[in-house]
């Protein structure tokens, strides 16, 4: 934290193992003289196909390629915290007992990042629909209800069933791989035809139980902002009650974000999201 009472946030997601992209970035950040309190990746850090019964080797060669991802931002910052997505390998979402240093995985698991702000993390993804119809698998989630019983699950005890997982006025950043259903953010478009006069349709790969979880009141107390990735070409802005959805696009091509939160203890949640700031890299 820079003072204890604003923190800048780098959030970069679907790098897809382009270690070329990322010291594209740490040089814009130089030239800019931007500095980064935390850095938050939002899953699809290496390039695995989705394959639930894919060799072992292949496995381990695509949880070493995150590793070697997320250990490249601590030039950035000292914290790095991330989540697996749909082309990470399937031993990342295996977190139970695994330390809090970072670069750390935060998939299902809740960590105070300042005094009464936490991050919340939860990778993976749902199929992907054009009209209807499944264009592409989810991974490790077939269905949005396999997301769904383990979403409940994983929040349940922080605002459901206990009273005193969260403080009084406690803000929370949910970083999820998917985005919800029913955001702009989770909406790409792509040709009904092979024909490029052809018009654009959408392509719904948003979370419905995500979507559904986020409007409960529960939550609306406390998250500022869910903060996701998945859709590269939906990247922007939305809002689903008086949460912020983001997804600034993938870092492969390109694409981050820089949002900056500060404390507000007069308010009813200690962080406000006060600047979201949207960046191209060349090339």
């Amino acid at each position: 934290m820079t003072d204890g009472k604003r923190l800048v946030l780098l959030h970069a997601t679907d790098v897809h193992s382009s270690l070329e992209r990322i010291e594209q970035l740490k040089q814009w950040l130089k030239e800019e003289d931007s500095k980064i309190d935390l850095v938050l990746l939002s899953g699809d850090l290496a390039n695995m196909a989705m394959d639930p019964n894919a060799p072992q080797a292949e496995v381990e060669k695509s949880h070493r390629a995150l590793d070697e991802v997320a250990q490249s931002f601590l030039s950035i910052s000292s914290k790095v915290y991330y989540i697996p997505g749909n082309h990470d390998a399937i031993t990342t979402f295996k977190t139970e007992g695994q330390s809090t240093a970072t670069p750390c995985n935060v998939h299902t698991r809740s960590v105070c990042v300042a005094p009464k702000l936490h991050l919340l993390g939860f990778g993976g993804s749902v199929p992907g629909y054009v009209a209807g119809e499944q264009i592409w698998a989810g991974f490790p989630y077939q269905s949005n209800e396999a997301m769904a019983e383990d979403l409940q699950k994983f929040l349940d005890p922080i605002f459901f069933t206990s009273t005193d997982q969260l403080e009084p006025g406690s803000s929370i950043v949910f970083m999820t791989h998917n985005g919800p259903r029913e955001s702009s953010t989770t909406e790409g478009r792509i040709r009904g035809e092979v024909n490029l006069r052809a018009p654009l349709v959408p392509i719904i790969s948003g979370s419905t139980a995500l979507h559904e979880l986020l409007c409960k009141d529960e939550l609306q107390k406390h998250v500022i902002m869910n903060i996701h990735g998945h859709t590269h070409d939906a990247p922007g802005q939305a809002v689903i009650g008086g949460t912020t959805v983001l997804n600034p696009g993938a870092l492969v091509e390109g694409r981050f974000g820089i949002y900056t939160l500060e404390s507000s203890p007069e308010q009813s949640r200690t962080w406000d999201l006060v600047c979201v700031s949207f960046h191209k890299l060349p090339g």
